[in-house]
Order: C-alpha cells, then sequence, then structure tokens
C-alpha cells in the first residue's frame, strides 16, 4: 500500500529583507503534523525555499518509501526552480542562463539533493496554488510564516501517532 502526504508550504518576511518565518502543513490521512521557524534577516523568497528544504529534510530523516509526496507552494520563484531551472542551475555551476549566479545557492542545493535523494523510492508531485485564495491548508501554511515572522507563537498543531 503507497501512502500518501499532501505538503502545503509557505514563507513570509517582514521587510525584504527582515524577521522571517516559515510554514509547513502535512497531511497524510487523518494525521496532521505542522511546522515553522524564524530566522532573521531573511528574504521572503529565504523563507519560501527554507519551508520546502524544511519539508523535504522531514521526509528523508524518517527514511520514507514508497510514499506519494504532492507539495504545494503558492510561490511561482520556488515552483520553477524545483520543477525546471535547479538542474540547468547544477550543470553550470549554479550560474543563471545570463550568466549571473542562482541567489539562495546553498539553500538550492539542499533542496535538489533532498529531491534527488527522495525521489530514488518516492513519487514527487510539486504543484502551484494560489496565495490568499482561501485554501485551507495554503492558509494555515501560511499563518504559520506569518506568525514566526511577527515573533508569534502560530500555536503548531501535530496528531501524529
Amino acid at each position: 500500500m503507497i501512502n500518501k502526504v499532501e505538503i502545503y508550504t509557505d514563507g513570509s518576511s517582514r521587510g525584504n529583507p527582515g524577521p522571517g518565518g516559515w510554514g509547513v502543513v502535512m497531511l497524510q490521512g487523518k494525521e496532521r503534523h505542522e511546522m515553522g521557524g524564524r530566522v532573521d534577516p531573511a528574504t521572503n523568497n529565504q523563507m519560501e525555499l527554507m519551508a520546502m528544504e524544511q519539508a523535504l529534510n522531514f521526509l528523508a530523516e524518517r527514511g520514507v518509501t514508497d510514499w506519494e509526496i504532492t507539495i504545494h507552494t503558492d510561490s511561482k520563484y520556488v515552483l520553477g526552480g524545483v520543477t525546471e531551472w535547479v538542474y540547468g542551475w547544477a550543470a553550470r555551476g549554479w550560474v543563471k542562463a545570463d550568466k549571473k549566479p542562482v541567489l539562495n545557492k546553498e539553500q538550492w542545493e539542499k533542496i535538489k539533493n533532498l529531491k534527488d535523494f527522495l525521489e530514488t523510492e518516492n513519487t514527487l508531485f510539486f504543484h502551484h496554488i494560489e496565495a490568499h485564495a482561501g485554501h485551507e491548508h495554503n492558509e494555515r501554511a501560511d499563518a504559520i510564516a506569518h506568525g514566526f515572522a511577527s515573533d508569534k507563537d502560530p500555536q503548531l498543531v501535530s496528531t501524529e501517532k
């Protein structure tokens, strides 16, 4: 039986750069696990990447195999990077097509390595979801990220067994 998990990621910064926060909501069946954190200073893109990195790392550390993993992000930057650009950047020595260095290179390297590792034993799907469109789990990931960026406790929820 294949395990399925739905993951929603989001990032926020108060200023760009400024105090930053990231949030993740993971759903597997009736189980829910939320994660988040604060980085100061950080850009919004760095926090969007941090949410993706932390979600992938969470699964990699648990050694999941034969899982169908769907990750939702409201960041077109993160979606484009993880699904299209990251392999070209890596092949060119982390330089973009315009010959400029890739911003947030260290985070992109971690995400690429985690994605490659997880894809050896699992199926990953990446999906764009519109921000602030009323989707319950995306709104919650956003609230977690904003809570940490604002130095407020977002009261993380976990119903894991």
